[in-house]
This record gives structure tokens, sequence and C-alpha cells, in this order.
């Protein structure tokens, strides 16, 4: 009977797993467009240059803070060899990324001996909250940061445990070898969120346990895992930067301690766990929404307090992954600390993802009775949570997007200028008719001369739009240029209360006619 039941809670357990990723799915294939914005629409605008030049890391591209190798054009760019749809590469390529984050997860969840796989990978279909909804499940931005933790967290954990004299495993440790160096070579991102925490966590254990040669194979693991990603990072610094455009970590400063940061950087793990403040207390949104955050804020607090008590009742590297969470947390609380790193709440969403496998070692370890209810409790409120989201009344803040692309597809246009926060977007939603340049408002004049090096082609910078043109503005970008103060508006295509969109015969007609003095 027990077996019976058991074998029932698990295919109950997949069949929600399986219908999280159902609704999350449909919710892409029909409202994906309203959670995008220029960073998001930038990714997949890349992945189309990537498979353009036939190169995962091409020369031609100017990057942001990140030198994109191990990154999503892995999986975006060779869809755009089956297809020119950008709504469904968009849609497949973030199921994908997906895929392979729970995937990782679940190599991690073997080597960690912990069970529950099926409940605990809905969480991560679970729009937890806005940052998750529009990094993870909407954008994919922040799935190969977590895929490539899991990965190399759960490998290990792996060779940790077995023999490297075998030939299988020697394999996989110049796996995990080669995966340090592109995270390295990346930037220094993953160095933060992965190598470093992992050094000082197995530091501290060997420390705390000298003789324990176990710890000694753990440590040099951790370290080859370093040095490899540390070389990788070195060529980033000292090669990548002088050959592709990047922005470079040096205008980072180190700053006093801050209270004001510290405060910003606890409200930005409760929002990441979904904590929603501003809300009435008794509306829905309050109540339900919050309690969905409540139950998971205390699990995770009790899986740290239970590994606290009982550590000898944990496997070693149970305990060890506790403790890596912690260190994390501990690494990004100090950078934001003591630094002018920009920040953003989502930023540490690395480090917050972490809280699945915390919940799967309290489980495993735990009262089975009571931890298979608080699953099936957990697994429902994310069920409910999904549904609520995924079926809420939409407004699409994209739509006029779509509009105007028709509009300049109408008029023989496709190619412009806009600022960053439109460009990336309109190429998106005009599934790739459109290329924008886009440039920045410096005091009351667009400098079309100056086009900003960020997340676009470097060919941007070396020629201007041919043929039709257009300049694509918001409303409060208009207010302040000076050449939209003009009288003359022969030459808007399209006007509404959020944005103006010009259209011009050439380029030598739309540089003449914003150097144009004002009337």
């Amino acid at each position: 009977m027990g077996k019976n039941k058991n074998k029932y809670l698990t295919y109950l357990a997949w069949f929600g797993f399986i219908l999280a990723f159902l609704m999350l799915a449909r919710y892409l294939y029909f409202h994906v467009e309203a959670e995008l914005d220029a960073d998001l629409a930038s990714d997949l605008v890349f992945a189309e240059y990537v498979s353009e030049e036939k190169n995962p890391v091409p020369t031609g591209w100017c990057y942001s803070t990140d030198l994109r190798v191990l990154n999503t054009q892995l999986i975006f760019a060779p869809l755009f060899y089956l297809t020119q749809n950008w709504h469904m590469i968009r849609v497949v390529g973030t199921l994908l990324c997906l895929a392979l984050m729970i995937g990782s997860y679940a190599w991690l969840a073997y080597n960690l001996e912990v069970s529950y796989f099926p409940v605990l990978a809905v969480l991560f279909l679970c729009p937890l909250s806005k940052e998750y909804i529009y990094v993870v499940l909407c954008g994919a931005a922040y799935t190969p940061h977590i895929t490539i933790s899991f990965l190399t967290v759960g490998t290990f954990l792996y060779l940790w445990k077995h023999s490297i004299r075998e030939k299988k495993n020697r394999i996989i440790l110049l796996f995990l070898e080669l995966l340090s160096f592109g995270a390295g070579l990346a930037g220094y991102r993953q160095l933060l969120v992965c190598y470093i925490p992992f050094m000082i966590t197995v530091g501290l254990f060997w420390m705390f346990s000298p003789k324990n040669k176990e710890y000694l194979k753990l440590v040099m693991l951790a370290m080859s895992a370093l040095i490899c990603a540390m070389v990788g990072n070195f060529v980033n610094t000292r090669w990548c930067m002088t050959k592709y455009n990047v922005t470079n970590y040096s205008l980072i400063h180190l700053k006093d301690f801050s209270f004001d940061r510290f405060e910003m950087v606890i409200n930005g793990w409760l929002s990441n766990l979904g904590y929603k403040s501003d809300v009435d207390l008794f509306s829905a949104e309050g109540l339900f929404g919050n309690a969905f955050f409540a139950i998971i804020f205390l699990t995770v607090g009790a899986a740290i307090l239970s590994a606290w008590k009982r550590q000898k009742q944990y496997y070693k590297k149970q305990m060890l992954v506790m403790v890596y969470f912690l260190c994390m947390a501990v690494v990004f609380l100090m950078l934001y600390l003591f630094t002018d790193v920009y920040y953003e709440s989502r930023y540490l969403l690395p480090v917050t993802i972490w809280i699945v496998p915390v919940i799967a070692i309290l489980f495993q370890n735990e009262n089975k009775k009571i931890c298979t209810v608080l699953a099936g409790i957990l697994m429902v409120f994310c069920l409910i949570t999904a549904f609520s989201y995924y079926n809420r009344p939409i407004i699409n803040p994209n739509e006029e997007y779509e509009n105007m692309a028709q509009i300049l597809q109408e008029n023989n246009m496709h190619e412009g200028y806009a600022t960053f926060w439109h460009a990336n977007l309109l190429t998106e939603i005009s599934n790739g008719s459109e290329e924008v340049w886009h440039c920045e408002i410096q005091n009351d004049q667009f400098m079309i001369q100056n086009v900003r090096p960020w997340l676009q082609k470097k060919e941007h910078g070396l020629r201007t739009p041919e043929g039709k043109c257009f300049i694509l503005l918001s409303k409060e970008e208009c207010d302040e240029l000076a050449f939209t103060k003009k009288q003359k508006k022969s030459h808007v295509l399209y006007q509404s209360d959020q944005f103006v969109l010009y259209g011009f015969a050439d380029y030598e007609e739309l540089a003449e006619y914003i150097s144009q003095p004002l009337r």
C-alpha cells in the first residue's frame, strides 16, 4: 500500500511539473512580447547576428559588460537556420534554455542524493517574482549563469566521490576545466557567482578538518577550476578587451560601507523571493502573494537552521552546498556594500535560485510525512501562482511597436535611428525587418554622428542607413530635443501619446532635418 501511494504521489508530482511547463509555454506563445524590453530584445538581435556571421562570439558586435561566450546565443542562433520567425525563436529558445537549466539541476540533485525532483523543478517554472519572470522565464537571460553554477557544483560533487584515474572521470574533469575557462572568459560575473564562493566554502571545510583527505581532494578540484576560470578572465582582460568592444570593470571602485546599500540588497533578495511591497495588506495580492513568499522564506530558514542543528545527520556534500549558498550570499553582499558597482535586484537571482537545492536538502533529511505535505503545499501554491499570473488581464505595453513596424514596412523603410530603449525592441517585434541604429541624446541634440557602442553592430558606427530611413522617439525624448520643436510636421509618419515616428527619403534629408535651426 505504501509503495502504491508513493508511486501515485510521484505521478501526481510529474503531472504538476508538465502542467507548469505547458502553462508557461502557452503564456510565452501568446504573450511574451508583453514582457520584452530593450535588454531582452538585444539578446535575440545578437543571436541573429551570430547566425549571420557563423561565429558564436563575433568581433563585430558591441557587447555590454560581459563577453557573451557560454550564453543564450548558443541556443537561439541555430534556430535562425530553421526559421526566420523571431516570435517562434523567442518561444522555443527560451523553453530550451529553461530545459537545460532544469537538466543541470537534475545533475546537481543526482550528485547531492536528494529526491523530490519534479516538485522542486516546478519552482523553476513558477513566476516567483517580477525579476525572475523578466530575466529567466521570459527572457532566459540568466539561465546560462544558473546552468553553469549547477553543472559546476554538481560536477565537483561527482568527482569528489569518484576516482579521477578512470578514463570517464578524466573526461568529466576536462569538461569541468573547459567549462570554468569558458565561464571566466566571459568576464567576472561567474567568478563571483560560482568559483570564488565555492573555493571559500571548501577552504573553510578543509581548514576545520585539515586531516580529512577527502576535503583536500575537493580543495584541489576547486582550485583547478578557479585557476581555469581566472585564466579565462585573464584572457578576457588582456586580449579580448583589445579585440572586442566590451565595457571594462576597471570603472568599479571601492567605497565606504553604506547602510543604504545593505538595505537595498536585503530588499532585493526579498523581492527575488516574491515579496510584494506597496500593496494593500488585505488584498488578494497582499495576502495570497505574500503567503507564498512566507512559505518559501520560512522553508529556506528552516532548512538552514535544521542543517546547523543536525550537521551529523546530513551528508557532507549536502552540508557543503548549504554553506556554499551562504558564502555566495556573503560575497554578493560584500560586493555591493564596499564597491560602487551598479545594482539591480535581478543581479541577485543567480544566488537566490539556490534556494531550490537548499529546500531539497531539507526535504531529504527531515520527517518524510511532514516534508511530503510541505512539498505538496509548495507545488499547489506554485501552480496557483502560475495560473493566476498567466491568466491575468494582460495589457501589452509594446503593442505600438507592432503598429509602427507595419507603417515602416508599408513605406518601405527598413533602417533608421532610435535611442537604445526602442531600437532593438523594434527590431525583434518587426520580425527583424527593421534595423535600428541607437544613439544618445546629449543636451538637446540627437547624436546620430556618435552611435553608441552598446549592444549593436560595430558597423553602425561606420556607415549610415541606406535608402528611406526613419527616427523613432518617445514623447519624453521629443520634449528634450531641439529639432522636434519645429513647426514643420511633414515628416511625421505616426504620432501617439507615447511615440513619434519620422520618415525621410534618405539619410541626407534626415541629417539636414535634425540639424536645422528652430523656425
